[in-house]
């Protein structure tokens, strides 16, 4: 390939489709494979970290069940792939960047590297909180409603998919403070108007909190936007520091 100079992307070389897909297939395979291993390998565990896990959310020793004979089988082996995924995810990333990368400006690949390391460190600081706080809160409120006139069944599937729902819900909105100071680098607004509007910006976060509504008690939607408001307001004192 011939580099090009200057603000022009490195590499950009006219590729025919079946090159680019046959890339796209060896990049897929150098994924799939560690994603396998790790799944085997942390299948046989998998039934001592459910416990362990719905042990911390339910420490009143809470009984779950399964409604189907393979829906145990089932949620072992999503746990087993999301723990793959996670642990793989820099490689996905490199490969994902490397696929890319060849049509990319300079300052768009610098753009990406700068961004990608706070995003997984505010992404993941947003799934600790989901599991060390939100959680137990919901959980804690909706287990004893009604337990004087019936007893509660909880599905061991159904409960896995809160855990996963909220934590990825958080994880998405802990991007809140990378979003507002990118939009303010990009010059797409600035720190007095994102002041200016907070009020219209509180209201959209009691919106954004609505319509996620991971629980029907309200705990969830009332700490998702307290956090949008604080995650906003940090946004601008960073904001504020970075472009005064």
């Amino acid at each position: 390939m011939v580099e090009k100079i200057g603000n022009e992307p490195i590499g950009d070389d006219e590729l025919p489709l079946m090159e680019h897909l046959s890339e796209l297939r060896r990049r897929l395979v150098i994924i799939i494979i560690p994603i396998i291993i790790v799944i085997a390998i942390i299948f046989p565990f998998s039934n001592q970290a459910l416990a362990h896990i719905f042990t911390d959310l339910f420490p009143d020793q809470q009984f779950l069940f399964v409604y189907s004979p393979i829906e145990w089988i089932n949620l072992r082996f999503l746990f087993c792939l999301l723990c793959a995924l996670a642990v793989t995810i820099p490689l996905l990333l490199y490969e994902a960047y490397a696929f890319i990368a060849p049509g990319l400006y300079p300052h768009e690949k610098r753009f990406i590297i700068k961004i990608l390391l706070p995003s997984l460190l505010l992404y993941l600081l947003g799934v600790i909180l989901a599991y060390y706080l939100v959680l137990p809160a919901i959980l804690s409120a909706i287990v004893p409603y009604g337990e004087e006139l019936a007893e509660t069944a909880l599905s061991a599937k159904r409960v896995f998919s809160l855990i996963i729902y909220t934590a990825m819900c958080f994880g998405l909105i802990f991007q809140v403070p990378l979003v507002v100071i990118l939009a303010v680098k990009l010059e797409i607004t600035n720190y007095q108007s994102l002041r200016a509007k907070r009020g219209v910006i509180y209201i959209a976060a009691v919106a954004i909190a609505l319509f996620i509504n991971i629980d029907p008690t309200g705990i969830s939607q009332i700490l998702i936007a307290v956090i949008l408001v604080v995650l906003f307001e940090l946004s601008l004192l960073i904001t504020r520091l970075i472009w005064r």
